[in-house]
């Protein structure tokens, strides 16, 4: 049996060194041309689960995908962010987690619901919400997408979510930010 929380994080950036301030070449293609997404959970726009509501172990994930950046010297689409986090989460629902503990965040949900954009605030404010609903025996998994780079200082890595911009660091979440989080998490176990 488990003794805690497994997390299983899948950093998928682009390796896009921005240290610099410079802007890669910007790319015009848009890989989700077509796609229904659905956003996948509750009213609040968060997992249905409450640490106090279950005694048996789930599964649960936390995708994130970002396909447009925005510069002041130009424009990236990546052509492909949104839809790996999407078909991730396809294959999740097939394999049995349920709808209720996939928390898909891109550009194209935010459509939908401003509440699944993939900004830093709401990466922050829900995952810390999903891993502090976690109980002893859940699995978790994290998916992001994207670009990242070197922030500028040596050394400190991190990733760039919807509406970053490299002048306000706030708007960055470094690799250091995420495993607090995660070890903040209830006994947490790493895979």
């Amino acid at each position: 049996t488990s003794l805690g929380v497994t997390v299983l994080l899948i950093a998928i950036a682009i390796g896009m060194a921005f240290r610099d301030g410079r802007v890669p070449p910007s790319s015009t293609t848009d890989g989700n041309a077509g796609r229904q997404v659905e956003s996948i959970s509750n009213e609040n726009g968060d997992t249905a689960a409450e640490p106090g509501n279950r005694t048996v172990p789930e599964t649960f994930a936390f995708l994130v995908g970002v396909r447009s950046y925005r510069f002041a010297d130009g424009a990236l689409d990546l052509e492909y962010t949104e839809s790996d986090v999407d078909e991730l989460s396809r294959l999740l629902l097939k394999r049995g987690v349920p709808r209720r503990n996939i928390q898909l965040l891109t550009q194209w949900s935010e459509a939908d619901n401003p509440q699944l954009a993939p900004t830093a605030s709401n990466i922050r404010r829900r995952l810390k919400s999903m891993l502090s609903g976690c109980i002893e025996g859940d699995n978790v998994i994290v998916a992001i997408t994207g670009m990242g780079g070197e922030s500028g200082r040596a050394g400190v890595y991190c990733y760039m979510p919807a509406g970053a911009r490299l002048d306000r660091v706030e708007s960055l979440i470094t690799l250091n930010e995420f495993f607090t989080l995660f070890e903040n998490c209830k006994r947490i176990h790493w895979e």
